[in-house]
């Protein structure tokens, strides 16, 4: 749910794609630090733990109501 194919990570289906990912990356290795930069940006931005507190304070809060 956190890797958006393509964009900062990879995501493959079945292990026979990851010798085409491999090749990918010996061919095109900027493409792989990009998207490892654009990984980093997202969970800095998106997934820190306080973000994560508040969803968990918002679930306590849903539940507690209903």
């Amino acid at each position: 749910l956190n890797v958006h194919n393509g964009i900062d990570g990879v995501v493959m289906e079945s292990e026979s794609e990851l010798e085409g990912v491999i090749y990918d990356i010996a061919i095109n290795p900027l493409k792989y630090i990009e998207m490892g930069e654009k990984s980093q940006d997202f969970y800095n931005n998106n997934r820190t733990p306080e973000h994560m507190v508040a969803g968990l304070w918002d679930a306590v809060c849903y539940a507690i109501k209903h």
